[in-house]
């Protein structure tokens, strides 16, 4: 599964604030943040600030899950509010298209998954040029390359170490 990260102006609790204005600004619910990184440190993991915000309508989403019962493994919508080993806030949401093109929607049908994509530029104050690309599921670890972005997520996150060395670098707290 693919997905695209956007890089933030503000500081990592500024966007997590931004975004659930604008979730709520929007007329969406805001269902859940899940705070990864408090969990980890629940854990005695030391993890960087790591959120993922949950967010929907049942106005919306019901009429997708409707059309593709199976979407509702992907609703509600998920945008992922994380920063990385130089303290860059990050937003990284799926793919819209690829979510699709998975379930089958056509047209209309997909038009509320559009608000990853609203959602991430508003919050980041960017467009499509500022993103890139995360293949395989591989999310912040990836090292795919979009066209047209500056550097693979792997040169911009962990400053091109290989995913086993940063999985060596998780520490007990």
């Amino acid at each position: 599964m693919e997905c695209i990260t956007r890089t933030a102006l503000g500081s990592f609790e500024e966007t997590v604030g931004r975004l659930k204005e604008l979730i709520v600004a929007r007329g969406l619910t805001l269902f859940a943040v899940i705070e990864h990184d408090v969990a980890a440190a629940t854990a005695g993991l030391k993890m960087r600030p790591c959120k993922v915000m949950v967010f929907g309508s049942p106005e919306a989403g019901a009429p997708v899950m409707i059309a593709s019962p199976l979407a509702a493994l992907d609703l509600p919508l998920k945008l992922l509010v994380w920063q990385d080993a130089s303290g860059k806030t990050r937003v990284s949401h799926h793919v819209v298209s690829e979510l699709q093109h998975r379930h089958g929607l056509i047209g209309e049908q997909a038009a509320p998954l559009h608000a990853l994509e609203e959602l991430a530029c508003a919050v980041t104050g960017t467009g499509g040029g500022a993103a890139f690309e995360c293949r395989d599921g591989q999310g912040p670890g990836s090292r795919a390359k979009r066209p047209g972005s500056a550097a693979t997520t792997s040169e911009m996150v962990d400053g091109g170490l290989p995913r086993s060395r940063r999985m060596s670098e998780v520490t007990r707290s």
